[in-house]
């Protein structure tokens, strides 16, 4: 069940991080012990070289590029997860028993106990395969994206969302249809699912209409298509729009990494000679840096792997708007 943590509890916590508990926490995470002994190291997230460091004195980061981030919200971007999930996560690095509160209303209680209780396989299983009347196969054909699609693509017609309000400590809840995503790793099938909100054939208007659930997602993949084992091409995307747009535009199998933290925890599988990275243009630099660090290091690991990166040259745009100006205009606008 999801639980609220006790305040006194939650600065309990916080106090031990900044007395020097966050080294415990960034080992556990497993962080080289050179971002907080020598400054200036290579970045986690945007994977930039010679900016990044921790601080002794309370454990907060620092990136020229990234800006600051505390050690919970370094948890939280660095194994992409809630808060709740980060203050857990750095509890049990310093042996600290965590302390609930119960929400003084509950909405929608037994279907949200129920729900948490669920395995990545369950929630999987509340699918069906995609058909052109399901309401995520419109949302996908108004992103330009039409089917057949692959078998990691399901539709689930009752989707709970539950959402919590700070403002009454209550939860409320919404009985909406999704898309749901199965995340895989190369030796285990449905190791996480990610759910897309809609509302008919359109993203639901919600604070979070994409989540997972609980457990990492390092190296998790939706394999959007098959590798054929006698070209060895393969690409990759943040989004799994953006990976499916990709797929069309360049004739081969995209598969999405998620986002662009996730990304630098792709491994390639072995059958895989030619590899494209496919990033996000984003207007703060995030997608295009995410795509090269990625690549760089792909480049070092794997020597015989041929890697391309493919930036959208408009700025602010990723493969699905490209592929929809496509659509519109009658050629592709893109760059390399």
């Amino acid at each position: 069940m999801y639980r609220l943590i006790e305040k006194s509890c939650l600065s309990h916590i916080d106090q031990v991080i900044e007395n020097g508990g966050w080294e415990s926490v960034y080992r556990q995470l497993g962080i080289d012990e050179k971002c907080w002994t020598k400054q200036n190291q290579v970045c986690p997230f945007c994977g930039g070289k010679d900016r990044f460091s921790i601080f002794k004195k309370n454990g907060v980061s620092y990136c020229r590029h990234c800006g600051s981030r505390n050690t919970f919200k370094f948890i939280q971007d660095y194994k992409y997860c809630s808060f709740v999930e980060a203050v857990e996560y750095a509890a049990d690095a310093l042996g600290i028993t965590v302390v609930y509160q119960e929400p003084k209303k509950t909405h929608g209680k037994d279907s949200k106990d129920s729900w948490k209780k669920l395995t990545a396989d369950e929630v999987w299983a509340t699918g069906t395969p995609l058909d052109e009347e399901c309401g995520s196969a419109r949302y996908l054909l108004e992103r330009g994206l039409p089917g057949p699609y692959p078998q990691s693509l399901r539709h689930c017609n009752e989707l709970v969302y539950f959402e919590f309000s700070e403002e009454d400590n209550s939860w409320s809840t919404k009985n909406l249809s999704g898309l749901l995503c199965q995340i895989s790793l190369p030796d285990i099938e449905t190791v996480n699912v990610l759910r897309i909100y809609l509302d008919g054939d359109h993203k639901a208007d919600v604070k979070t209409p994409k989540k997972v659930l609980k457990g990492g997602l390092a190296g998790g993949f939706v394999k959007l298509g098959d590798l054929n084992p006698e070209t060895g091409i393969l690409g990759i995307a943040e989004g799994v729009e953006t990976a499916l747009s990709a797929s069309i535009l360049y004739g081969m199998p995209v598969w999405s990494v998620l986002n662009s933290t996730n990304m630098h925890n792709f491994a390639p599988p072995k059958e895989v000679r030619e590899l494209h990275i496919f990033g996000d243009c984003d207007f703060n630099g995030v997608g295009q840096k995410a795509a090269f660090a990625t690549a760089a290091a792909l480049t070092t690991n794997y020597p015989d792997l041929k890697v391309k990166v493919h930036i959208p040259e408009v700025l602010d745009t990723d493969w699905n708007d490209v592929l929809l100006n496509q659509d519109r205009s009658g050629e592709t606008k893109n760059a390399f």
